[in-house]
């Protein structure tokens, strides 16, 4: 049943895709007003924005070494 709904739901989304993004034809919308646009404050005040400080973890030193095989002993069989 989800894989039917699953693909409904796909072949809904690839049908009507192209028609919803084409949009309003450009006739109906409103015409444009020529009113001047309102100016903005001439104060403006600058406001600080906290920011929030991450802990940076430290990473304990590791010691490097030189990977080696030991020799086996031999056992007398």
């Amino acid at each position: 049943m989800l894989r039917t709904f699953a693909a409904a739901a796909v072949a809904v989304s690839l049908i009507a895709g192209p028609v919803l993004a084409q949009g309003t034809p450009a006739g109906t919308s409103a015409p444009m007003t020529t009113s001047q646009p309102a100016k903005a404050d001439a104060k403006k005040t600058a406001t600080v924005k906290h920011v929030k400080k991450h802990h940076v973890s430290k990473t304990h030193a590791v010691k490097v070494v030189k990977h080696v095989k030991h020799p086996t002993e031999k056992t007398r069989g």
